[in-house]
């Protein structure tokens, strides 16, 4: 029976130690992806709001010359 419960706590250590593992491994991937990505969607979005407001410009443009 000694056995059993050694194995158990055995178990129950490795558990313990690959979740705090995953957990830290977890927080780097989502706080890198974070770093890097939430400055590029940003971008993104004020280029496409440059890029609407030269089409409106050239809209406005083309439609005086006519």
């Amino acid at each position: 029976m000694p056995e059993v419960a050694k194995i158990a706590g055995e178990a129950a250590y490795f558990s313990k130690r690959l979740a705090l593992s995953v957990g830290k491994a977890a927080w780097i991937a989502s706080t890198t992806l974070l770093v890097l990505l939430v400055p590029l969607i940003v971008e993104m979005d004020r280029e496409q709001q440059i890029v609407e407001m030269e089409k409106g410009q050239m809209d406005v443009l083309t439609a005086k010359a006519d």
